[in-house]
């Protein structure tokens, strides 16, 4: 659906939902996007639901690229997009022109911002052309660094910077001035692909990759291993309401001489007080998972994780924030591997739940009856995307999606 004008579009059709025409929505106007954006385009857009929505550049076809908010109300967010040809590299914090531990990006980098930081993960999905991939495919395997070689699009991994003071100055599209100044993180990839296969008519140079985080910022795109020379080896950082705690939930890719994490709390994203304290594992090229729960505070709570060295040198991952007075339905966590979650808001009470697959299909119908949280298994669901629709006992329904991946 297109308004005519300038703008993002927002179209639930184009992720395959084909349902019901109820679920086609407009948010701005705009053309079709059919190429990549240049350097220093931007894009502000109102962003919530359960669909992507399209940055484009205005007056253009431009798009930058896409953040589906996963059933979250982020207000204003605007997008940038940095671009040059040539690869980036990027020095290791910890031995900063060390061709060894130097890794190569790509060249074309993102930024994104809210207006309300996100409480859950969102899907943030970057485009960019093949020319792009090939000149960091051959930065990557020419350079000294025998852990950030690229040969696929599903070698890529991004690295997300948050500053932790000043983001007017620090969130840009250099790194030398983000060592420091916030905090770093490595995500896996979701998805990758061309973007022809999601946007009818976008260029067929295109690609595309897909991925979950909690927060925004920074957004770089490179090649790594069990043995990242990027300064974090942290995949993942997520909180999630449980009852009455918060769950805290994050994992390594490895560790090195990593004494042990000191999870902390605000309550104005200002003060913080440390809650727990997790013993790390030392030296690892293991991935390794740690879940923490913690006595839930009902407002506006911050997390973050400050991982301390037996040199005693630290660095801090987070913030991340959370709000168990649920204002939306939350499905969690997104994507799952079989049991997966779904929380009615705070004022409302689930009578009914139905999860259809990609093409239509009916895969479950449950009556429950006034219930506040549900625990779906999906062990006998193939993989896909899934869509759910939840029947309140008010007579309203509310509808959210969630990826299965065994």
């Amino acid at each position: 659906m297109v308004n005519p004008g300038g703008g993002a579009y927002f179209n639930a059709t184009d992720e395959g939902l084909g349902i019901s025409s109820d679920f086609i929505m407009e948010l701005t106007d705009a053309e079709i996007p059919n190429t990549h954006a240049l350097n220093n385009d931007e894009k502000t857009c109102p962003c919530s639901g359960n669909n992507f929505t399209h940055f484009i550049h205005p007056g253009t076809d431009r798009l930058i690229m896409s953040i589906n908010p996963n059933g979250q109300n982020l207000g204003d967010v605007t997008a940038y997009a940095y671009v040059q040809t040539p690869s980036i590299p990027i020095d290791e914090c910890q031995s900063p022109a060390n061709p060894l531990y130097q890794t190569a990006a790509m060249g074309r980098r993102f930024k994104a911002t809210a207006q309300h930081p996100p409480t859950a993960p969102v899907t943030v999905r970057l485009y960019f052309d093949n020319s792009e991939f090939n000149a960091l495919a051959s930065a990557s395997q020419a350079n000294a660094n025998p852990f950030d070689d690229v040969n696929l699009l599903s070698d890529l991994f991004v690295t997300k910077f948050s500053a932790t003071a000043n983001p007017h100055i620090y969130e840009n599209d250099v790194f030398t001035d983000n060592c420091g100044n916030g905090a770093i993180s490595l995500h896996a990839q979701q998805n990758s692909g061309a973007s022809s296969a999601l946007i009818g008519g976008f260029n067929g140079a295109s690609r595309y990759v897909e991925f979950e985080v909690s927060s925004f910022s920074e957004f770089w795109l490179h090649g790594t291993s069990g043995n990242s020379a990027l300064p974090v080896e942290l995949v993942d950082f997520n909180v999630f309401c449980e009852n009455s705690s918060h769950r805290v939930q994050w994992s390594t890719a490895s560790e090195l001489n990593n004494d042990f994490f000191a999870l902390e709390r605000s309550t104005n994203g200002s003060d913080w007080q440390q809650v727990d304290r997790i013993v790390g594992m030392g030296t690892t090229n293991e991935r390794t998972e740690y879940i923490v729960d913690i006595n839930a505070i009902n407002s506006l709570t911050y997390y973050r994780i400050k991982q301390i060295d037996f040199d005693g040198s630290s660095n801090i991952y987070g913030p991340i924030a959370i709000n168990c007075e649920v204002q939306e339905l939350q499905i969690y966590p997104n994507p799952s591997n079989n049991l997966f979650y779904v929380l009615a808001p705070s004022n409302k009470r689930i009578d009914k739940l139905k999860v259809l697959d990609a093409t239509g299909n009916l895969v479950l119908d449950n009556n429950v009856n006034n219930a506040v949280k549900l625990t779906v298994s999906s062990a006998n669901w193939n993989n896909g995307v899934y869509f759910i629709q939840t029947s309140y006992t008010d007579g309203s329904i509310e509808f959210g999606k969630i990826v299965i991946h065994h």
